[in-house]
């Protein structure tokens, strides 16, 4: 009998993931779970696996921007804003197991057409994934890079609100 269950596919993916060079990063996300495990004692019962369900998240998420971070590309960004959707989903769908039997239907429902309009989303908007620092450094098609450059001697806020909205102005 075949012991591997496809369910398993992401998470395996996750551990093929490069290592992650600043190893000190990755420590303090550990230990900020730590402490939210640790908080979550203080509840009982359904609060408490609230609590877990809720920091298991937050951790996952921290790790995936980490990774995301160390390989610096558009596409480990995308990989991780679907990882972070499916890891919301998960939490959604562990959430509905444990609610009213009456309501777990429409509740699974809910969270799978809240996964489906994010991943959709993720999907059309790509050009949000892009580095707009590593575009102002070259490498791009010109279009791309003369709206980093346009937006270069703004505030750091205000600079990334105006490529994002030159790039996807331009993009249309």
């Amino acid at each position: 009998m075949n012991r591997f269950h496809w369910g398993w596919a992401p998470l395996l993916a996750a551990l093929c993931l490069p290592a992650i060079a600043a190893g000190d990063e990755e420590a303090a996300v550990t230990r900020q779970y730590r402490q939210q495990v640790a908080a979550c004692a203080a509840h009982g019962g359904e609060q408490r696996l609230a609590c877990l369900d809720e920091a298991t998240l937050d951790r996952t998420i921290a790790l995936e921007d980490l990774h995301a971070q160390a390989e610096n590309t558009p596409q480990a960004r995308i990989r991780a804003a679907r990882n972070k959707v499916a890891a919301a989903y998960a939490l959604a769908e562990a959430q509905c197991a444990r609610g009213a039997a009456a309501l777990r239907g429409a509740c699974r429902t809910q969270a799978g057409a809240q996964r489906d309009a994010a991943l959709a989303d993720i999907a059309h908007n790509q050009m949000a994934f892009v580095s707009y620092d590593a575009l102002a450094a070259g490498g791009d098609d010109g279009s791309l890079r003369r709206a980093a450059l346009a937006c270069g001697k703004l505030r750091e806020s205000e600079r990334e609100r105006c490529e994002k909205q030159l790039a996807h102005r331009q993009a249309l």
